[in-house]
Formats: C-alpha cells, sequence, structure tokens
C-alpha cells in the first residue's frame, strides 16, 4: 500500500508479467495529485519494476498521469443501468447453466476460467479476483456451471451503498452464445436488486462487441466518457 497527501493506492504485479507493476488508486472521487503520484512512481521504481500500469480511471481525470507521461494502453467503455426504470428481464435459456456462490478461497479456479475468456496479458489471476472482491464493502461471486456440472463461467458482483457494480464477467470461449453470460447479468442485477441499489455500473472494452451487445440487452446505456487503463515506463526519472 502507498500513501500519500490523504491519497491511498495498492501496488502489485500485474498479472502475469512481474516487470509491470499495477496501481490501483483507493480514491474513485479524484486522482493524486502530480507530487503524490511521483513520489509513488520512484518507490515503485525502488522496488524493481520496469514500468508502471494504472487500474481503470475515469477519461475525464487523467491530468497527473498525463503531466508525468503516462500514454493509455486500453480504452474502456463505460455502462450504466438505473434500476429505478422499468426494464425487460434478459431472456435465459430454458436449460440454464446452474448458479453456485463461490467462497474466497476458491478463486484459484476461476484465474483458469479467466484467462480463456480474457487476451494475454488481460486476464486476472486469482489475486487479482480477490481484490475485485474487495474494491467494495459488499461482494459476491458466482460460478456458472454446465449441465456436467463443469465451470463455464463466473461473475464478481459488489456494492457500495446504493451502488452495484459488475465488476467481472468471463464466459469459456466454447460456452459463449449458450446463455451463460445472459444468465450470469441477470444474476447480478437481481441481487442488486434485493440490496435496493439504485444502479449497477459495469465496463468492458470498446471492441468486445459481444459483452457490449449483451450489456445493452440488460438495459445498460454507455455512458459519454469512459474509463482508460494508462501506462509509462520507468527507465526515467518522472
Amino acid at each position: 500500500m502507498l500513501q500519500g497527501g490523504g491519497h491511498v493506492a495498492r501496488v502489485r504485479p500485474w498479472p502475469g508479467d512481474a516487470t509491470t507493476a499495477q496501481l490501483v488508486t483507493l480514491d474513485l472521487q479524484a486522482p493524486p495529485p502530480v507530487a503524490v503520484l511521483r513520489s509513488w512512481i520512484s518507490q515503485i521504481r525502488d522496488d524493481g519494476y520496469l514500468q508502471v500500469r494504472t487500474g481503470a480511471v475515469s477519461a475525464l481525470r487523467t491530468a497527473p498521469y498525463d503531466a508525468l507521461s503516462f500514454v493509455v494502453v486500453q480504452r474502456l467503455a463505460l455502462l450504466h443501468l438505473d434500476l429505478r426504470l422499468p426494464r425487460a428481464p434478459l431472456p435465459v435459456p430454458a436449460r440454464a447453466p446452474t448458479l453456485h456462490t463461490v467462497h474466497r478461497d476458491a478463486h484459484g479456479g476461476l484465474a483458469e476460467l479467466d484467462a480463456s475468456a480474457f487476451p494475454s496479458g488481460w486476464a486476472l489471476d486469482a489475486a487479482a479476483i480477490g481484490e475485485a472482491t474487495e474494491a467494495t464493502p459488499r461482494a459476491r461471486v458466482r460460478t456458472a456451471l454446465d449441465h456436467h456440472g463443469l465451470p463455464v463461467g463466473y461473475s464478481v458482483a459488489g456494492r457500495s451503498g446504493r451502488a452495484g457494480f459488475l465488476q467481472r464477467l468471463a464466459v469459456r470461449p466454447d460456452a459463449q452464445g449458450h446463455g451463460v453470460g445472459a444468465t450470469l447479468v441477470d444474476d447480478v442485477i437481481r441481487w442488486a436488486g434485493r440490496w435496493r441499489c439504485r444502479s449497477v455500473a459495469v465496463n468492458t472494452q470498446f471492441d468486445n462487441t459481444t459483452a457490449l451487445r449483451l450489456y445493452e440487452r440488460a438495459g445498460f446505456v454507455p455512458r459519454s466518457h469512459g474509463l482508460v487503463v494508462m501506462e509509462r515506463s520507468l527507465r526515467s526519472e518522472p
């Protein structure tokens, strides 16, 4: 953990790349000032990392990172579902997968599934999945099992006050197109509704058209601004 100027960040190796540090700021309302970010970069360099990559940050709040020569390496669409508005439930297949709640000590099995669903360098390992569950005060992990009892997908849902979040959704490639994602998304929405959340937010890559279509069918609306992941080399002083 790094601290400075009232801001706190978590640092760990990027999943699958021990030379890259993942810097996740825990204050979602404001980015760290340039002076604090510069200090953190120096500490990360001293720990032996060759580059640093942020978590997803608002595209409207990149000024401190821009000032220190960070560049955008991924752009994410941000979508929002207003649970106070009427919506049609997602259609799920008659033979829908069975959903089970996953306990914290079983995240290792989900990492292999995540790696199959996302490109190399962007998959989550067990530690990162665990961190996703800790990003909000309350969270729930669900896995989808096919009729053979094999895991074909999973979701991480979180909530903070009346705000709900779909933190992660992964479906095994050979199971896509069979209602697994729809079943998991509908489950997250219902869970958030039971806790009287007013909204659910989710983000995904702009080129993930399958996920975007699924979220929009569920009633999610794209925000005018999205999120970005930024990176900079540590071979020079900030």
